[in-house]
């Protein structure tokens, strides 16, 4: 399943998928659906109706366009499109319900929580080849990103009418774990279906949770006081649901054991500005947390309804855009910081490539594998493939020609992912098969000859110097071809643009972000010699 890389999604986008849905409901007994599959460590359930989902004319034309919506989306990122592929694909198959059932036992690598498909009456066999075929495209597509590896472990089982799906472990751990009768899951779930909405979702965590929770809740102080242990106890479920358009109806309310328990959340959450201020720094970005919480308890106000509280939602175009825009900046927060995790650990993976090297030649790897004149042919990226796992694309190298000979060009497609930055922007804007992690080349970088620097000869210390470093997209190079990072001493940090951090790696394994703000050209010059002798500060 190959899409377009040029946009990232949106808080937006989201949503207007979810209100571009229309067509008449489709009725389903969730509780007799589901109740095999939950259990007391099931905290929440979902299910979107996949019938109601009105498919364009056009095979080429969005989800979202068939709709007059208020504001049109400018552009599906990645994911959405992903997710619209996916609702194509089953409900073409004959999907008329889908629901994901999650629990503890799902957070970790290799779970995930279990989706059940409710086919049209015979349709069961197409649904199984569709969700197949999806998990195959999403293999076989290399700007699958973090989705192959969870695709690889997909597998798909019939269970009477129904489509079970999930990784391998989560197959095995729903059909064989016995069911417990979890009404205050499942009531709520069927009640919110009964109003046909196109989505619906209940979190109500089980007793062992809810334990969990009683035991490590610290006392808080402040406005947060009331925040109890026991309250873990004194809140039912939280319930949420989105009807169809023209009328779509948004629900989110929380359903607790008495009335006093309901005033008592309905003000944590009238105080949650306050809150944010007493435990924030006293910083801009603390004052911008405290606008956000202001605007949420402002466009989402609690209100008590004897033992629920119900939150409600803006109805001014205005105040919806405002609303939007944060959670898409939340959104993008937690997805730069993901991203920064994952150029960290790509980085680490390659310094220890280089160690592996090192071990088996006695010194690191030159910046470019060169011929016996000294003329360069292919990059360190390419001497390093046996320590990341590509032995095989290694083997099929001419390392005695150059990168772009007639034998070698073709491979430079072939970039494994690790060479990718992990944000499809950064990679587009650097370009198909070409890599921003790059070595520091010069006379005075440990990369600074063509027969690779040993050790001993890093006398600044190996954790004071850079080995390896990510540069700005407008110097990314092909990944097989020699000419890294060839480093200006007198003005380094213009090899990062307008980037606002950079990660690097050091000669002793550890990893680093360095951020604009707390760098100058004397802190990376003397980042970047191996024998400068300049004082380093981390």
């Amino acid at each position: 399943m190959r899409v377009s890389r040029n946009s990232m999604g949106r808080g937006g986008c989201i949503l207007a998928l979810l209100l571009a849905i229309g067509g008449p409901a489709f009725a389903v007994d969730h509780r007799a659906m589901l109740a095999p599959y939950v259990n007391d460590d099931t905290f929440a359930v979902a299910c979107l109706d996949v019938n109601a989902v009105p498919m364009p004319a056009d095979s080429e034309e969005h989800i979202s366009n068939v709709f007059k919506l208020p504001r049109e989306p400018k552009g599906l990122g990645v994911g959405m499109l992903m997710v619209e592929s996916f609702v194509k694909r089953v409900k073409t198959a004959g999907t008329q319900q889908v629901c994901a059932v999650v629990g503890l036992g799902d957070l970790h690598d290799g779970g995930g929580p279990l989706l059940v498909f409710t086919p049209a009456p015979g349709q069961a066999s197409q649904v199984e080849s569709a969700l197949k075929k999806l998990a195959q495209d999403i293999v076989e597509d290399h700007s699958s990103g973090p989705l192959r590896p969870i695709a690889e472990e997909f597998e798909t089982r019939q269970a009477g009418e129904l489509v079970l799906a999930g990784s391998r472990g989560t197959l095995e751990r729903y059909t064989s774990t016995k069911p417990t009768e979890r009404n205050d899951l499942l009531a709520p779930l069927a009640k919110l279906a009964a109003e046909k909405p196109v989505l619906s979702a209940v979190f109500c965590p089980g007793p062992d949770f809810r334990r969990v929770v009683r035991e490590l809740w610290p006392k808080l102080p402040g406005v947060l006081a009331p925040l109890t242990r026991e309250l873990a106890d004194r809140w039912v479920s939280l319930e949420g649901s989105i009807s169809l358009p023209p009328n779509a109806n948004p629900k989110l309310s929380l359903q607790t054991k008495d009335a006093e328990a309901a005033e008592v959340f309905a003000k944590l959450w009238r105080d949650l500005p306050a809150a944010t201020a007493e435990f924030g720094d006293k910083g801009e970005s603390s004052r911008m947390v405290q606008g956000y919480a202001q605007l949420l308890v402002t466009m989402l106000p609690a209100k008590v309804d004897g033992t629920r509280v119900n939150f409600g939602f803006p109805s001014e175009a205005g105040q919806f855009a405002q609303l939007e825009s944060i959670f898409s900046q939340a959104a993008d927060k937690s997805m730069e910081k993901s991203r920064l995790v994952e150029r960290m650990n790509r980085l680490r993976h390659f310094i220890l490539a280089m160690f592996n090297f090192e071990s088996a030649n006695k010194h690191f790897p030159p910046a470019a594998v060169c011929d016996k004149s000294g003329k360069p042919l292919l990059s360190w990226r390419v001497a390093v493939l046996p320590f990341l796992g590509e032995g095989e694309l290694y083997k099929q190298f001419h390392l005695d020609e150059a990168w772009d000979s007639p034998h070698n060009r073709p491979l430079v497609e072939k970039m494994p992912d690790i060479f990718a930055d992990p944000d499809p922007r950064v990679q587009a804007n650097a370009g198909a098969g070409k890599t921003t992690f790059q070595v520091p080349v010069g006379k005075e970088t440990i990369f600074f000859n063509n027969e690779g620097t040993a050790i001993r000869e890093i006398t600044d210390g190996s954790a004071n110097t850079i080995a390896i470093i990510e540069v700005d997209p407008q110097l990314a190079i092909e990944w097989t071809k020699p000419g890294d990072w060839n480093v200006d001493m007198a003005h380094p940090a213009q090899a990062f643009g307008n980037m606002p951090r950079v990660v690097a790696a050091y000669a002793d394994g550890h990893v680093e972000t360095l951020t604009r703000n707390k760098w100058s050209d004397n802190q990376l010059r003397a980042q970047l010699t191996r024998a400068g002798g300049e004082p380093v500060e981390h």
